[in-house]
Order: structure tokens, then sequence, then C-alpha cells
């Protein structure tokens, strides 16, 4: 990048800032920003700078307990949680795969690598029986308070971790996911019935972002979901949605025939 570009990209992060800090500086109470799949901490600039002046909490999930407990020495005003998150309150067994990250309540299927070394990445090491908790349970048993947004990386497990919100989906403005367009592990639900369980919820796609390639084939993306902007009492909300992720004002995605349709929104 050269230097004008690098000085246009500082101003346009220093001014979404500014505007953040407008628009949260009058709310009745923090947000609550639940990232599901914690590990290495939230990557979001302007998240923790909301975080650090007290107009955002964090509330994270991370299966891995060591990890978890650095995440709680590192981010002692946050909570985080030693649990997995899903559609059911138990025990299920835990795939730890040679690179961690790639870890999931779901076994990678190493043929969708098509013989590729990073295949290696996914192979699992050993699997363990860990604790599992919803969404919706923590919060009808006030272990929680109700998420505004959520944050999902946990590897194939997406639609578990949306079924286990049950009715307090509702009460949610925007959630940003890892998801595949074709599956990486066994069972999982892809992209394309992602989308039409958060549409039936009444969620709209903002962004496709590219995060993961298979080869030279674009397999994995995030997804940024939010209500539409005319939701009843959620316009502020749904305004500092946008600009955390910096979603362009009014984009829209729309799936249809399998197709991707860019638009913007009246």
């Amino acid at each position: 990048m050269n230097i004008a570009g690098e000085l246009a990209a500082r101003n346009a992060a220093r001014s979404r800032s500014v505007a953040l800090w407008a628009l949260t500086n009058n709310l009745p109470r923090p947000l609550v920003y639940v990232d599901i799949g914690a590990l290495w901490g939230v990557d979001n600039d302007q998240v923790r700078q909301l975080n650090a002046m007290n107009r955002l909490t964090i509330i994270g999930f991370e299966p891995d307990e060591a990890e978890c407990a650095k995440l709680a020495r590192d981010n002692p005003n946050n909570r985080y949680l030693p649990v997995g998150v899903g559609d059911e309150d138990g025990l299920r067994t835990f795939y730890i795969t040679a690179f961690g990250a790639c870890s999931s309540f779901l076994e990678p299927d190493l043929s969708a690598y098509n013989g590729l070394p990073q295949a290696e990445m996914y192979r699992v090491a050993r699997s363990v029986n860990l604790p599992m908790r919803r969404i919706d349970t923590l919060v009808a048993e006030r272990a929680m308070p109700q998420p505004d947004f959520l944050k999902i990386d946990v590897q194939g497990f997406e639609s578990a971790v949306l079924r286990g919100c049950g009715e307090a989906i509702r009460n949610i403005a925007g959630i940003r996911l890892e998801t595949q367009f074709r599956p990486l592990y066994k069972g999982q639900d892809t992209f394309f019935r992602v989308y039409e369980d958060l549409r039936s919820h009444g969620f709209i796609l903002r962004d496709l972002r590219l995060t993961y390639q298979v080869g030279f084939e674009a397999v994995e993306f995030e997804a940024y979901f939010s209500r539409p902007p005319q939701t009843a009492g959620m316009a502020e909300l749904l305004r500092i949605w946008d600009m955390l992720h910096d979603i362009p004002p009014g984009r829209a995605v729309e799936v249809k025939d399998g197709k991707l349709n860019f638009s913007t929104l009246l």
C-alpha cells in the first residue's frame, strides 16, 4: 500500500472510531458482544476500543481450558467460559486436530482436501468429551446477558450454535460467522443452509469476505448478517454493527438460484 493509501485507511478507521464513540455515548448499558470460538481473542480493533471504553462487554466461549484461562487473565474485565456452544446442554465429543484452530465438535473430512498438504492440519490428534451449553439456557439462567451481537467461529458447527440460541435470537441485531461453501467437516451444514436458516429468523446477508482457500478454490468465508434497517427498536444497534465491521452503507447480498446478488438497501 502506498503512503496516500495508508493515510486514507488510517483516516477512515479514525472516522469510524469517532462515529462509534458518538453512537455509543448515550447507550443505557454496554453492548453485549458474544464471541463463540474465542481462540486468540477478538480480532476487531473497533470492538476492542469500545470494550476498553466500557461501552461494550465481551463474553467469550472457548472449550480449550488453557486458552480460555489465558484469555481471562489477559482480559480481566470480560468473561470467558471454558465450554462449547451448541444445540444441547451436556457433554459432546470434541475433535482436537493437529492445528488447534481446526478443532471442532464435528469430525473433519480429510477427503474434502483432495490430497492437498493442508489436510494434515485437520487430522484428528485425539478426541475428548467436553461440556456444551445452549445460549438460550444460559440467558434464561442469567449466566449471561442477552447478546446484541454474535461472532461465531466453530469450524462447521454454526447451525447447531444458531439452533441453541432459541428465542434469544429474536433480540440479536447482527451475526458474524465463518462458513464454508462446501463441507469440510462430516455432517456440517454449508453456507447455503445457514443462509436460509437465518433468513427464516428475519436476518439479511450484508457482506461476504473470503478467508480461506482449498488449493485455488474459494471455500471459506466470513458472512455478516443483520436485521433489516427498518427493524423496530434496532436502528441504533444496526448502525453500530455496520460501523464495527466496516460494511458499506446500504449493502445487502441475496442468494437466489445458487447465485450471489449484491444490491443496495433502500
